[in-house]
């Protein structure tokens, strides 16, 4: 789980930044979560359908993504 996590914040962050380049930064946190959110439930959705993870929970994967991405927000978006 910890391991497509990964992938999926990686993923997510590549994704994150080609919108960023397109369309610049989102006006809040939230929106940028949003953002993460989608690009990241989109790639483990793909990656446990075509990959064989079938075994593995969607919504537990998706949240260790989330937490991953945080430290990336925080950098951007600081309290």
């Amino acid at each position: 789980m910890e391991v497509l996590g990964g992938a999926a914040a990686f993923e997510g962050n590549v994704a994150y930044q080609d919108f960023v380049t397109e369309n610049g930064h989102p006006i809040s946190r939230v929106k940028a979560q949003q953002a993460f959110a989608g690009f990241i439930g989109g790639f483990v959705d793909r990656a446990i359908e075509t990959k064989g993870f079938e075994y593995l929970h969607r919504d537990s994967v998706k949240a260790h993504a989330q937490q991953r991405v945080e430290p990336l927000l925080d950098g951007i978006y600081p309290a």
